[in-house]
């Protein structure tokens, strides 16, 4: 290896977050500006906080005065904040965190709204007719008021139709009982069915085998002698 080649090693490397590379246009940075961004975070990992801005401009071939108008653009937007001896992005990182939590929430509200389409369709499907207003507002307060998920919903309605019961009274029922039982999810759900069943099958098979262990009583015919 050659010196050149070995001192280009040995120059260090710049760590940029893929979630930054993924969301820097999403929080409106420009391209020149994520550059100076890189530029400066690469200063910063040599040890030099605040770097001699016409070097940095000549590194990435900008005119000073283009060179500031983008630092005071990154500045004006909140992404950076010049300090006494640094610069700081911390702004910058608090953009980038608020930005995924509202994605976040608007991925989870997207979802809900899927699951709550999807209840409603497999309601009527399995009804086999339209809601009416009154059982449209009866599911909606399961779900805001009452705090029943889509999925234990469609649990209740999996056993009402099992049991030919084509009614919300009756899958009401179902759910306040499992709300007895604290039972909120469907695997909580499934573990208590498989309990109840497992004691419906004992009670079965104990009542079939004392049937068959009682002793035959021959009934005799009582007559009178003259």
């Amino acid at each position: 290896m050659n010196d050149l080649f070995l001192e280009a090693l040995n120059s260090g490397n710049t760590s940029v977050s893929n979630l930054l590379l993924d969301n820097y246009q999403k929080l409106g940075m420009s391209n020149d500006e994520f550059l100076v961004y890189l530029q400066l975070q690469k200063e910063s990992g040599r040890g030099n906080k605040f770097p001699e801005m016409h070097k940095v401009a000549q590194s990435i071939g900008f005119q000073d005065t283009d060179f500031y108008t983008i630092l005071h653009s990154l500045e004006t937007k909140k992404f950076l904040a010049v300090e006494a001896n640094s610069y700081n992005f911390q702004m910058l990182y608090q953009k980038l965190s608020k930005l995924l939590e509202e994605q976040h929430t608007k991925e989870q509200n997207q979802h809900t709204e899927n699951k709550t389409e999807e209840l409603f369709n497999n309601i009527q499907q399995e009804f086999g007719r339209m809601l009416s207003p009154i059982e449209i507002e009866m599911i909606n307060q399961w779900l805001k008021d009452d705090g029943y998920s889509s999925d234990l919903i469609q649990m209740a309605l999996k056993e009402a139709v099992l049991n030919q019961a084509y009614s919300l009274k009756y899958m009401d029922r179902i759910l306040l009982s499992w709300e007895k039982k604290n039972i909120k999810t469907p695997q909580q759900v499934q573990e208590n069915l498989g309990v109840t069943r497992q004691k419906q099958q004992s009670s079965q098979t104990n009542n079939f085998v004392e049937t068959r262990s009682k002793p035959k009583i021959p009934i005799t015919k009582l007559t009178n002698k003259n």
